[in-house]
């Protein structure tokens, strides 16, 4: 009797260990949440030349309107094809966090880099990075060509 207690607390625990997986993982697959909405200034720069900013967005409401239309739950990893060529860089910027006790940025807070999406001409894909990790996505076209025409705005 012990020994079917025992077997049953067993299986009963691998179910609930697995099914915590998989709804973690289906979840995650779900929801690709990359923190674009924290930010708060984007600045577009070419491949080229990456010191030579080609637009700013930096008001709340355009900042909202980029994150809408970039419909990032639509956005599924993939390889980036090998003729791929880089074209624009948007540069993710945010306030620093204020950190308990610190009193060196009293009353300012600068704006730290905190993630970057590089687009392909001619394109559906891109590359975010983030806080040392690398994802390459692909990205429905209406996304793709949004991207394409930001780096024109100025």
């Amino acid at each position: 009797m012990k020994r079917f207690y025992f077997v049953l607390i067993v299986i009963l625990s691998m179910s609930t260990f697995l099914f915590g997986c998989s709804q973690k993982e289906k979840d995650m697959k779900n929801n690709l949440d990359i923190g674009i909405d924290q930010a708060q200034r984007i600045e577009v720069t070419s491949v080229k030349d990456p010191n030579s900013v080609l637009a700013v967005i930096d008001k709340k409401e355009d900042i909202n309107t980029f994150i809408k239309k970039l419909r990032v739950n639509k956005w599924n990893t993939a390889e980036i094809p090998s003729n791929a060529n880089k074209k624009d860089i948007y540069k993710l910027y945010q306030k620093e966090t204020i950190k308990l006790g610190d009193k060196s940025n009293k009353g300012e807070q600068k704006l730290q880099k905190v993630g970057t999406i590089t687009t392909y001409k001619n394109s559906s894909y891109v590359s975010f990075q983030t806080k040392g990790l690398n994802f390459n996505l692909k990205v429905p076209q209406d996304v793709a060509e949004y991207l394409s025409n930001q780096s024109h705005l100025k």
